[in-house]
């Protein structure tokens, strides 16, 4: 009985193609524990979470997720959030 052996090309382009893929999931995997991890500081050193239920500033939806994220009804993106300890606003991208 003959044996059927594949190509060495076909192999190293499905190993490729596999570890992409397996690297991409890994990648995205990564950024959402990193995301879900998230906690700022106020200027006073308290902790803020990023991670929780928000109501937008704008249209005063209720929103589940990062703080940083876009509205999904009126597609704003919040400036600042008061430290839920001492209400010091917080800025996007940290203390400045």
């Amino acid at each position: 009985m003959a044996s059927r052996h594949r190509h060495p090309l076909s192999l190293l382009i499905e190993t490729i193609v596999i570890g992409g893929q397996t690297l991409w999931l890994f990648g995205r995997w990564i950024i959402r524990a990193q995301r879900a991890a998230d906690v700022d500081f106020c200027p006073r050193g308290h902790p803020v979470p990023l991670v929780g239920v928000w109501v937008c500033a704008l249209c005063r939806a209720p929103l589940e997720g990062h703080a940083w994220d876009e509205c999904r009804y009126c597609h704003s993106r919040p400036a600042w959030l008061p430290c839920p300890s001492c209400g010091l606003p917080v800025p996007r991208g940290g203390r400045r």
